[in-house]
């Protein structure tokens, strides 16, 4: 595989030595057949951890919750987030998947089946869970008719969108870094495909300011660079971002850079409140390890 595969290293380089083994029993549901729930919970896991694809896992991840009841599904999401901040691996792997499985839902706009998971973790008092499926608006966006600049191609013309995307796709590094601002996703969307392009490339248009919730998501639903860490911690920290993707990225972005969200100054209160919940949930577990 890949330096970016879905095994997500950087994530696992924040699992604690000697933390003591959770067991998902100090957070069963209060309903009869929790040893059912638990152990298809574990075996579904472990059958996302060996899958060796970010899509499989997503696609795995999508028929066990559509098996559970919404009670149980939410259940499941709650267990996911404390045993990614926890630093359990197949807990890891599953939560980027699911964080990636809840941003193509909102696109989907499968209402239903999320709407369900929110009233059965608002019911059971789940805050992380409730707070991963609100969607905000933005915290900033651009004054209504503003458009985001152009970049100058110094061609002496107008360039088509399409005459764009066709350049970024080439190794011109000076074209790169002028279509690197381009205001349209579909360049945006192009040039995330580039073999040539850097981390850094890409943290200049997920940390632009102000910026557009479109260009954003271009990068989140990005495999390659979504399974990057500092990319998505780029874009929470981005208040053009949709508040709602922002807030599903969360549970991937581990301990230091929760604290980092939780005491910006530029962010919706929301998100802030969120990265506080989500620190609290890892060092009082963890305590008293250094976290």
């Amino acid at each position: 595989m890949s330096d970016d595969s879905s095994k997500t290293p950087e994530l696992k380089s924040a699992e604690l030595e000697g933390a003591e083994q959770d067991t998902a029993e100090d957070y069963r549901p209060a309903a009869d057949g929790f040893d059912e729930l638990h152990e298809a919970y574990t075996a579904h896991l472990h059958r996302i951890e060996r899958l060796p694809e970010l899509d499989m896992r997503v696609a795995a991840l999508d028929e066990a919750i559509r098996q559970r009841t919404s009670e149980e599904a939410a259940w499941w999401l709650d267990q996911l987030m404390r045993g990614a901040l926890w630093g359990k691996s197949p807990e890891i792997d599953a939560m980027m998947a699911c964080t990636l499985w809840l941003v193509r839902k909102r696109l989907d706009d499968d209402y239903d089946l999320l709407k369900s998971i929110f009233e059965a973790a608002h019911a059971d008092e789940r805050k992380g869970v409730i707070a991963i499926l609100r969607d905000p608006p933005p915290h900033q966006a651009l004054p209504k008719g503003k458009k985001l600049p152009e970049p100058k191609l110094d061609l002496g013309r107008d360039v088509t969108v399409g005459e764009k995307r066709q350049m970024a796709r080439g190794s011109n590094r000076l074209v790169i870094e002028k279509l690197l601002l381009d205001p349209h996703p579909l360049v945006v969307e192009q040039i995330l495909d580039n073999r040539n392009l850097r981390e850094q490339d890409v943290l200049m248009i997920s940390s632009r300011r102000p910026n557009t919730p479109e260009i954003l998501l271009k990068i989140a639903l990005h495999k390659r660079w979504y399974k990057r860490r500092e990319v998505r911690h780029s874009l929470v920290m981005n208040p053009y971002n949709s508040t709602g993707v922002s807030l599903k990225l969360l549970p991937t972005l581990g301990i230091h850079k929760l604290r980092q969200v939780r005491n910006s100054t530029h962010l919706h209160p929301v998100i802030k409140e969120t990265a506080e919940m989500l620190v609290e949930l890892r060092e009082e577990r963890t305590a008293p390890w250094r976290v």
